[in-house]
């Protein structure tokens, strides 16, 4: 019969043993390039919709392309280092510093535009 400062001895070995063989992760690789298509559909409690988008990310910005149903509600955005361009259907032109504070102003949805760039991608957030 194994004492039980033996048992111990043991467990702690293979403990120590199990930790050896970790690396420190390496950090989360930067993903500055890419495209995404879909559907889309956002509610608030009050309004909602759906519709195709269409985002594609660049090291020089962002452009997205959003079609409503039955072709109501497009607009496109555009936007880099001089801040941010949205286009409606009409071909009405608003400028903002920001996505998020373009299409909160414009489209009257707060949406997370700066969180959501990580979240397609797989990363958290900073």
């Amino acid at each position: 019969m194994i004492g039980w400062r033996a048992a111990a001895a043991v467990l702690l070995a293979t403990v120590i043993g199990g930790c050896a063989g970790k690396t420190p992760r390496e950090p989360a690789r930067v993903v500055d390039a890419w495209q995404l298509q879909g559907r889309l559909a956002l509610a608030n409690g009050r309004d909602g919709g759906s519709g195709t988008l269409f985002w594609q990310q660049t090291q020089g910005g962002t452009s997205m392309q959003f079609h409503g149903a039955l072709g109501r509600g497009s607009w496109r955005l555009d936007a880099g280092a001089g801040g941010a361009v949205l286009t409606l259907a009409d071909s009405r032109q608003f400028n903002a510093p920001t996505i998020s504070a373009l299409l909160e102003r414009h489209i009257e949805w707060e949406i997370p535009v700066d969180a959501l760039t990580y979240w397609v991608v797989g990363q958290p957030a900073p």
